[in-house]
């Protein structure tokens, strides 16, 4: 593990403190609070693209958050979602055409998705450019784990930080 701002051996934050290794007894909550800091800082400090912000955020995710198989960000093709980022143990398309999947439920729902299948869950946050569909956050739980209000709240958190970077920076 590598942090996003100084490169050092664990990722950190501004004042480059170590946080929550996967082998840490940390209150959830608090975990997901310094992670949102992280990822805040990152926002912050990016000079990259959209793509290798997504790719940042979902290494982040995935290394920090033990109960998360992969984190993946799916944009929006003419006709198909792609993998633009993921990290983490990947085991989904990377290509999928509108009108399959959970990416098209959570489409046309307009709202975050939460399922339940083959023993994980898969939650799907989507995020826009006014009425646009930009692309979705798919997070995947580790086998037999649930994600709960928590996790999904604050994937929604990620969904509006990655619209509001989209609208500053451009879709890509």
């Amino acid at each position: 593990h590598r942090c996003f701002i100084c490169l050092n051996k664990y990722f950190c934050y501004n004042i480059h403190v170590s946080i929550n290794r996967k082998d840490d007894m940390v209150e959830k909550a608090e975990r997901m609070d310094e992670l949102r800091m992280c990822i805040g800082v990152i926002a912050d400090r990016h000079q990259g693209g959209l793509l290798s912000f997504y790719q940042s955020v979902c290494q982040a995710l995935s290394e920090q958050m033990e109960s998360y198989q992969s984190v993946s960000v799916y944009a929006v093709g003419r006709g198909f979602f792609y993998c633009a980022a993921k990290s983490g143990e990947f085991h989904l398309p990377e290509r999928v055409k509108f009108g399959e999947g959970i990416w098209t439920i959570a489409a046309v729902r307009g709202n975050l998705v939460h399922e339940w299948m083959n023993n994980q869950s898969f939650v799907v946050a989507p995020f826009y450019e006014g009425h646009h569909l930009r692309g979705q956050l798919l997070v995947v739980s580790q086998p037999g784990m649930q994600l709960d209000e928590e996790d999904t709240s604050f994937f929604c958190e990620l969904a509006s930080l990655f619209a509001s970077k989209g609208r500053k920076w451009g879709f890509e």
